[in-house]
Protein backbone atom coordinates (compact mmCIF):
# COMPACT_ATOMS: atom_id res chain seq x y z
CA UNK A 1 0.00 0.00 0.00
CA UNK A 2 1.17 3.22 -0.53
CA UNK A 3 1.71 5.76 1.69
CA UNK A 4 -1.23 8.16 0.14
CA UNK A 5 -3.41 5.66 0.23
CA UNK A 6 -2.59 4.66 3.88
CA UNK A 7 -3.42 7.69 4.98
CA UNK A 8 -6.55 8.23 3.46
CA UNK A 9 -9.50 9.11 5.00
CA UNK A 10 -11.50 6.27 2.75
CA UNK A 11 -9.71 3.91 4.35
CA UNK A 12 -10.67 4.25 7.95
CA UNK A 13 -14.15 4.29 6.75
CA UNK A 14 -13.99 1.27 4.73
CA UNK A 15 -11.81 -0.51 7.51
CA UNK A 16 -14.86 0.28 10.31
CA UNK A 17 -17.32 -1.16 7.64
CA UNK A 18 -15.00 -3.97 7.67
CA UNK A 19 -15.03 -4.31 11.08
CA UNK A 20 -18.86 -4.13 11.77
CA UNK A 21 -19.12 -7.22 9.01
CA UNK A 22 -16.78 -9.31 10.50
CA UNK A 23 -16.41 -8.76 14.08
CA UNK A 24 -19.74 -6.61 14.97
CA UNK A 25 -23.30 -6.26 13.82
CA UNK A 26 -22.80 -8.82 10.95
CA UNK A 27 -21.46 -11.63 12.73
CA UNK A 28 -24.01 -11.20 15.22
CA UNK A 29 -26.97 -11.30 12.95
CA UNK A 30 -25.57 -13.49 10.70
CA UNK A 31 -22.04 -15.57 11.38
CA UNK A 32 -22.86 -16.10 15.26
CA UNK A 33 -19.43 -18.15 16.25
CA UNK A 34 -19.37 -20.74 13.43
CA UNK A 35 -20.52 -19.70 10.02
CA UNK A 36 -17.40 -18.24 7.84
CA UNK A 37 -17.88 -15.18 5.96
CA UNK A 38 -18.18 -16.93 2.32
CA UNK A 39 -20.59 -19.59 3.97
CA UNK A 40 -23.59 -16.86 5.42
CA UNK A 41 -26.67 -16.56 3.94
CA UNK A 42 -26.00 -13.88 1.63
CA UNK A 43 -23.64 -15.84 -0.68
CA UNK A 44 -26.70 -18.22 -1.33
CA UNK A 45 -28.83 -15.20 -1.89
CA UNK A 46 -26.90 -13.56 -4.41
CA UNK A 47 -26.07 -16.90 -6.04
CA UNK A 48 -29.99 -17.09 -7.02
CA UNK A 49 -29.99 -13.79 -8.10
CA UNK A 50 -32.41 -12.31 -5.99
CA UNK A 51 -31.55 -8.76 -6.08
CA UNK A 52 -31.42 -8.53 -2.31
CA UNK A 53 -28.21 -6.83 -1.51
CA UNK A 54 -29.61 -4.09 -3.59
CA UNK A 55 -32.88 -4.44 -1.34
CA UNK A 56 -30.60 -4.02 1.56
CA UNK A 57 -28.59 -0.78 0.39
CA UNK A 58 -31.57 1.21 -0.29
CA UNK A 59 -33.23 -0.20 3.04
CA UNK A 60 -30.65 1.01 5.17
CA UNK A 61 -30.46 4.23 3.06
CA UNK A 62 -33.17 5.24 4.10
CA UNK A 63 -33.18 4.05 7.37
CA UNK A 64 -29.96 6.09 7.73
CA UNK A 65 -31.61 9.33 6.67
CA UNK A 66 -34.44 8.66 8.80
CA UNK A 67 -31.76 8.21 12.08
CA UNK A 68 -29.94 11.42 10.62
CA UNK A 69 -33.09 14.10 10.94
CA UNK A 70 -34.16 12.14 14.49
CA UNK A 71 -30.02 13.69 15.35
CA UNK A 72 -29.21 9.99 15.60
CA UNK A 73 -26.08 9.88 13.86
CA UNK A 74 -24.26 7.41 15.26
CA UNK A 75 -27.33 5.18 14.08
CA UNK A 76 -27.11 6.66 11.19
CA UNK A 77 -23.26 6.02 10.74
CA UNK A 78 -23.93 2.38 12.00
CA UNK A 79 -26.63 1.72 8.22
CA UNK A 80 -24.26 3.38 6.24
CA UNK A 81 -21.32 1.68 7.05
CA UNK A 82 -24.20 -1.32 6.21
CA UNK A 83 -24.57 0.10 3.08
CA UNK A 84 -21.21 -0.19 1.87
CA UNK A 85 -20.58 -3.78 3.15
CA UNK A 86 -23.48 -4.90 0.91
CA UNK A 87 -22.25 -3.23 -1.96
CA UNK A 88 -18.97 -5.14 -1.59
CA UNK A 89 -20.87 -8.19 -1.48
CA UNK A 90 -22.62 -7.26 -4.55
CA UNK A 91 -18.55 -7.05 -5.96
CA UNK A 92 -17.71 -9.88 -4.39
CA UNK A 93 -21.17 -11.35 -6.39
CA UNK A 94 -19.31 -9.92 -9.59
CA UNK A 95 -15.92 -11.10 -9.57
CA UNK A 96 -16.98 -14.46 -8.92
CA UNK A 97 -18.90 -14.42 -12.04
CA UNK A 98 -15.46 -12.27 -14.06
CA UNK A 99 -13.32 -15.58 -12.60
CA UNK A 100 -16.36 -18.26 -14.60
Amino acid sequence: MSDTAAIHPLNRIFGECSSQAIDGKGKAHHAGDDIPFNRQVWVFICYFKLLWTIGQIVKKAVQADMHRKRGELDQAKAELQGVAVYAALEILDIEKEIRA
